[in-house]
């Protein structure tokens, strides 16, 4: 009968009774030559335990055939000369199964080799190699041999893809898939190392020689290659280099999409917002837990200004903060000294804000049963922003003159101050409200009613990227 081999088989194949019943052992008895390259590897390393076991040269089973069962049954082994001749070639999974493939019965040990030959695509067809996966495919054996407690692999035409007690059972068709994945990745590996080779070549010899002659190249960009990266499940975790090269990607072709794809910007933006409100609240909370200190609360609001117009409900845009409203400019160094000057984006109406601390104290002591005065830090601070307001509106034209900015108006100056936290007792609640609520030219906010606008925002956007 031929045998499909490259080369010639150079052992002998013999039966033997195998177990459960009705299984028939194939043993496969290597070369003389085989087995002396494996003898004389074993005296150089003195390893005379192996040495003993490789001079019985006894035939080894390589596989079980049963000829009222539509399966064959494969014990892969090392066999190449060195520390793991013939040991079992994987480290868990012992035995290989396929399962529905109609393979006929040996009749003599030389038809052994014709069932080999009929092995299906990516399985080593040579018991010289002892059976088992092409190297190729070896992925698939590690991968499996994760699952503690597997030692068999069987690949089925009519069963689908599970774990049976110690057997991991795949389906043909998805093995199959996978091996010509694996293949095509392996391919394209390939061919991209070999592009890379040449244009390394090319540009270290002749461009780095003229580069006006020899201009420099670089690799073909081929479309899509970002989408099987990230569609393939097999993505990296990016470095922060390449995060920051990705998002220089959607920016450059921000006005495109805004074209092509705008849900999916919008989305984008909605989820970029996400994050970014999500940092803000928890540096919110952890500044509020630490009784930062005020200079802390003006670096954060300054990097954060968007936080202040939360306040409003308006477009507001900065003109500075530490800002002079009683000097000469509105950056110089007069003696009276804003936190915070901004104005409404469409009108140029101006606002003050005065920023203290979440710890500061609201309400001083009881004054009588159930009533509460503000704290002297509240009330001064409250005077400290309306006279600001006085000397800003006294001195707004000449404060406008001298540092050239026009665009400034004081129509009806706002007043804001942000400080200290909700009181816990209801009693100093219903104080600071009925206080602040009857200020007409001062808004008081607290932090924790700052921090709660960012929550609501974010609840609100969360549930929006939802639709």
């Amino acid at each position: 009968m031929p045998r499909h081999f490259a080369g010639p088989i150079e052992g002998h194949f013999s039966f033997a009774a195998g177990e459960p019943t009705g299984w028939v052992n194939v043993l496969y008895e290597f070369s003389p030559e085989r087995y002396a390259d494996a003898e004389a590897l074993a005296d150089a390393d003195e390893r005379p335990d192996s040495n003993a076991a490789i001079r019985r040269r006894e035939p080894v089973r390589l596989l079980s055939v049963n000829p009222n069962e539509d399966a064959v049954m494969f014990f892969p082994r090392t066999t190449l000369p060195g520390d793991h001749f013939l040991a079992p070639k994987y480290r868990s999974i012992e035995t290989i199964i396929l399962e529905g493939f109609g393979f006929g019965f040996p009749e003599e040990p030389d038809d052994v080799a014709d069932l080999l030959a009929s092995l299906p695509s990516g399985f080593v067809q040579d018991p010289e190699y002892g059976l088992g996966l092409l190297k190729d495919y070896r992925f698939i054996i590690n991968a499996i041999e994760l699952v503690p407690g597997l030692k068999r692999f069987q690949v089925s035409r009519t069963q689908p893809t599970t774990v049976v007690g110690d057997t991991y059972i795949l389906n043909f068709r998805q093995y199959d898939g996978l091996r010509k994945a694996i293949n095509n990745t392996h391919n394209n590996a390939v061919r991209k190392a070999a592009e890379d080779k040449r244009i390394l070549a090319y540009n270290s010899l002749l461009h780095e020689l003229d580069s006006s002659a020899y201009p420099e190249q670089h690799r073909t960009y081929t479309d899509g290659t970002i989408y099987r990266v990230v569609d393939s499940g097999i993505a990296p975790k990016l470095s922060e280099q390449d995060q920051l090269a990705a998002l220089m990607l959607v920016t450059q072709s921000k006005k495109s999409l805004s074209k092509s794809h705008p849900s999916k910007l919008i989305r984008l933006q909605r989820e970029i917002e996400l994050v970014t409100l999500e940092q803000l609240i928890q540096k919110m909370e952890s500044l509020i837990s630490k009784s930062a200190a005020e200079p802390n609360w003006q670096r954060f609001f300054v990097a954060n200004p968007f936080i202040l117009s939360l306040v409003f409900g308006l477009p507001l845009v900065g003109v500075g903060d530490q800002v002079s409203v009683g000097g000469r400019t509105f950056s110089g160094g007069g003696e009276k000294i804003a936190d915070f000057l901004t104005k409404n984006s469409l009108t140029d109406n101006l606002t003050l804000i005065e920023i203290k601390t979440a710890q500061t104290k609201l309400m001083g002591r009881e004054y009588r049963g159930g009533v509460f005065p503000p704290s002297r830090d509240l009330a001064g601070c409250i005077t400290q922003v309306l006279d600001q307001r006085h000397r800003i509106q006294t001195e707004l034209n000449a404060l406008k003159d001298n540092s050239r900015q026009y665009s400034v108006e004081s129509y009806a100056i706002r007043c804001v101050v942000v400080i200290g936290t909700t009181p816990d007792d209801p009693d100093q609640k219903k104080s600071l409200e009925l206080f602040r609520n009857n200020l007409h030219d001062v808004l008081v906010i607290t932090f924790d009613e700052l921090l709660e606008k960012l929550r609501h925002l974010h609840k609100f956007l969360s549930s929006d990227s939802d639709d």
